[in-house]
């Protein structure tokens, strides 16, 4: 007779003793006010997430009553869509911070698109243009390798004698608040800055 209720049972809620939900205060009470998953549970996520992807606190948008802990989701409603290597990666990894196992922090509607709230920036800032970070002009998803630079589009192109020089001839490793990495960017590209 339930499911003929706007509140149908269904999956783990169907294993639910109906006392669990219906007597509260040593008494019985069949009608419950509203019927979201707030209506009985805490909202976990408070105010983690846009209200784009949870309004009205809305957990089907992402949980089912089958099992809570899987988890779907279509990304690709995001600004962020998932691509490559990124396919694979758990949701807590990029969006829970633990301490012990235990979740400290959650982060959804905080995130921006920059690498660097997941990824250390290697480079130490060099690419860097109006806040936004331009990972994807030399990488791609699918590894770190920077398959995606072409010296020849940058204001230094390799070319005669230069073509067998090494990268890190040029590229040396610099020093910022005690991190090692490696100068891309050279600001003096004069041929007297390399040769006497």
């Amino acid at each position: 007779m339930h499911n003929e209720t706007d509140f149908k049972l269904t999956f783990a809620h169907s294993a639910i003793p109906c006392n669990v939900c219906h007597f509260k205060e040593q008494k019985w009470s069949f009608k419950i006010s509203g019927n979201k998953c707030v209506s009985c549970h805490a909202n976990f996520h408070e105010n983690a997430i846009s209200n784009n992807f949870f309004d009205e606190n809305n957990c089907e948008s992402c949980h089912s009553t089958k099992t809570w802990t899987n988890v779907t989701f279509d990304h690709n409603k995001t600004k962020f869509q998932l691509t490559g290597k990124h396919e694979n990666v758990s949701c807590s990894n990029c969006h829970f911070v633990f301490e012990n196992n235990t979740i400290i922090k959650q982060k959804f509607s905080s995130l921006n698109l920059n690498c660097s709230q997941c990824h250390d920036d290697v480079h130490q800032g060099q690419f860097i243009e109006n806040d936004k970070e331009l990972c994807e002009n030399c990488h791609t998803t699918n590894n770190w390798q920077p398959t995606l630079f072409d010296h020849n589009q940058t204001m230094f192109i390799i070319d005669g004698a230069h073509q067998k020089v090494d990268c890190f001839e040029c590229h040396k490793t610099n020093t910022k608040n005690g991190i090692s990495f490696v100068q891309y960017k050279i600001e003096d590209i004069r041929c007297i800055s390399c040769h006497s």
